[in-house]
Order: C-alpha cells, then sequence, then structure tokens
C-alpha cells in the first residue's frame, strides 16, 4: 500500500468517526513523513487527548517540537512521558539531545546515564555522549563511549571519526590515521575521513600522503572549498605555487569573497612577484571583510612600500590603526616607513607604542 494511499484511507476512517488514539497516531507518522508538521503535530495532540499516557506520541510529539526549534514544548512532552513512564528510556535519550543542544551538558550526561540505566542499547547513547564528554575535554571518557558505541555498531563512521579526533587530542597519532582509515573502509564515499586524515598526515610531515588524501576529498566533492585551501596550502610549503592559485581560485570561484583563499591567494602572488594581483587580493578583503581588514591592510601597505607608493603605505598602516589602536604591528610598519623617509620624531613614536604594545619588538629598529 503506498504512503499516499494509506494517508488517504486513514483519512476517511477519521471522517468517520474513527476516533482511535492508533487511527491518529499513524496519520501522524505519515503527515510527518510527507513534511506536513503543523497537521502531524495537532494529530499527535489529539492522540494525547484520547489517551494521556500514551509515551510513543509524547515522545513523537517532542522529537517533532524540537525539529521544529520549540525545545521548551518539546521538554514537556519528554517530561510528561517520564512522569506516565519512568523507565521511558527513549524520553531520556530524547530530552538528553536537547539538553546537548541548549548547552546543558551535565543534565545530558544524567539523562544519557538514566536511559543507558533503562538498557537504552542504541550505539547512538554512547555515541552522543561521548561528543558530550569531548565538549567538557573529558577524553578519556569520551574515549571509551566512542569505543562502545563501535562495539556496538562497527560500521558506525561518524564514530571512528570522533574517535580519530580524540586520539589526535591525546597525541596518538598512528591510532587516530588507523581510525580515518577505518572510517574511509565502511563508508568510501564519506570525505569527512579523507580530509580530516590529510590535515593529521600534512602536520606530520607526510605531505605526499596528505595530497593523495586531499585529491580524493575533491574527487568526492569538487565544490569542497576547505580542502580546496588545505591543498592550496600544501602546495604553497611544498613551492608548487602555479598548483597553490589554481587551488586559491577554483575556492574563490565558489565563494568569490573567501578571506583566507584571496589573502593566502594574495601571499603567494607577492611570492611570484605578481604585486599587483597581491594588492587586488587585498583590496577586496579590506571591502568585502572589514573583520579581516586588518591584516589585508598591513600586507598592502607592505606592498605599496615595496613599490615605492609611499603616501599609498602611510594611508594604509594608517587606517589600520584607526581600526585597532592596539595593533601593534602598523605601529612599527608606520615606523620603518617614517623612518625609510627620514621623519625620525616620527618613526620613534610610532616605534616606542608598537614595542610598548609588543616588548618582543624592541631590537628590531635602531632609532
Amino acid at each position: 500500500m503506498s504512503q499516499q494511499h494509506s494517508l488517504e484511507e486513514l483519512n476517511e476512517l477519521i471522517a468517520n468517526g474513527a476516533h482511535h488514539p492508533d487511527a491518529y497516531f499513524n496519520r501522524a507518522i505519515l503527515l510527518t513523513q510527507a513534511r506536513h508538521y503543523e497537521e502531524a503535530l495537532t494529530d499527535y495532540e489529539k492522540v494525547i487527548e484520547l489517551k494521556p499516557d500514551d509515551t510513543d506520541a509524547l515522545n513523537n510529539l517532542g522529537n517533532l517540537l524540537a525539529y521544529l526549534q520549540r525545545p521548551e514544548e518539546a521538554l514537556q512532552k519528554f517530561a510528561q512521558a517520564i512522569e506516565f513512564k519512568p523507565e521511558d528510556a527513549d524520553a531520556y535519550f530524547n530530552r538528553a539531545i536537547l539538553h546537548t543542544e541548549s548547552g546543558q551538558l551535565d543534565a545530558a550526561l544524567l539523562d544519557y546515564d538514566q536511559a543507558e540505566n533503562l538498557d537504552f542499547s542504541d550505539p547512538a547513547l554512547f555515541f552522543n555522549r561521548g561528543m558530550v564528554y569531548l565538549q567538557q575535554d573529558n577524553f578519556d571518557a569520551a574515549l571509551k563511549d566512542m569505543s562502545a558505541a563501535l562495539s556496538k555498531r562497527p560500521d558506525f563512521a561518524e564514530a571512528y571519526n570522533a574517535r580519530a579526533n580524540l586520539y589526535i587530542n591525546l597525541s596518538q597519532y598512528q591510532q587516530a590515521i588507523d581510525d580515518y582509515s577505518r572510517a574511509i573502509k565502511v563508508r568510501p564515499q564519506q570525505h569527512v575521513a579523507y580530509f580530516n586524515r590529510a590535515n593529521l598526515l600534512n602536520g606530520l610531515g607526510y605531505h605526499h600522503e596528505a595530497l593523495q588524501d586531499y585529491n580524493k576529498v575533491l574527487e568526492i566533492n569538487p565544490k569542497e572549498v576547505n580542502a580546496l585551501l588545505s591543498r592550496g596550502n600544501l602546495h604553497d610549503d611544498l613551492e608548487q605555487y602555479e598548483a597553490a592559485i589554481n587551488d586559491y581560485s577554483a575556492a574563490l570561484e565558489l565563494n568569490p569573497n573567501n578571506p583566507n583563499a584571496l589573502f593566502n591567494r594574495a601571499i603567494v602572488f607577492k611570492k611570484l612577484d605578481r604585486f599587483e594581483d597581491a594588492i587586488n587580493d587585498y583590496s577586496k578583503i579590506i571591502t568585502s571583510s572589514p573583520q579581516d581588514s586588518l591584516q589585508a591592510l598591513n600586507n598592502r601597505g607592505n606592498l605599496y612600500s615595496d613599490l615605492g607608493q609611499i603616501e599609498a603605505a602611510f594611508a594604509d598602516y594608517s587606517q589600520a590603526i584607526a581600526l585597532d589602536e592596539s595593533n601593534a604591528e602598523s605601529y612599527l610598519n608606520r615606523a620603518i616607513l617614517f623612518q625609510e623617509t627620514g621623519d625620525i620624531d616620527e618613526a620613534k613614536a610610532d616605534f616606542n607604542r608598537s614595542v610598548a604594545l609588543n616588548p618582543s619588538f624592541s631590537g628590531i629598529m635602531n632609532l
């Protein structure tokens, strides 16, 4: 029987006076599947009106309310389910998820523990609780829960990824690589594990292997901007500058104002003496991403200075200082420019400000 036919049949039964809770309950499920959420809410409420202690309806209604971003109402339904049926592990599990989403981590742990005590055996319990422990930096407890989740479900790719991340926090890098590899084995078309393994391999100095993993990410999902940026950074580190520019440019085709792509491409342009291209990228950052403009102004000012465009360089350093008077780099850059143009008093004033803000600058200039 098709879903549509089932829904029509239930509509007819209810229209003909079949006010049995099961009819409303089943129709609510079908309405939810069809994304008729408000109608589904109404049917679940009808079930509870006819049968106030129906904990399945209370749990389903709570989950639907949570999905519709109505957490307080959802919590009330889960509490009602627990009141009617204190051994309702589903209600504790569902409420724990809401507590986690609202940042009430201790309350979430209590509910997950209670669900486990009531023999709730779904691997998701251990995975979710492990993620809560991770948020609390309780890595040992998180590791134990991820391992428990995997013992119950050996093909749980997300748990392998999460446990690998935990191993990194514990500096157990080979175990992390092994878990990312297991995640890839059970779900080879999921790019997250390839990306995470690439980042780890890159950080450990295995650049060729990391490059292969970044390539695989982009084979699976050519629009993965973070992979393009990371591969571009690796190409830059390997002095493969044209390949780096290609990756940053591909990222910008997908996200034209991405400040990381613009910033990194500008740096590579400068290495290739493509100063005007670098200036153009910094200018795009300054106009499109004000929160990232401070460093862009300093870098563009340095380029203008290198090109002998002194007034433009002064303007950028001064604009950077106006944005953040506590930025030592801006004062230092302007001090160097004042010194080069023979304005020693202004150079001393700016240099002293930079050193006051960052004492490590004290030996950079001799004034």
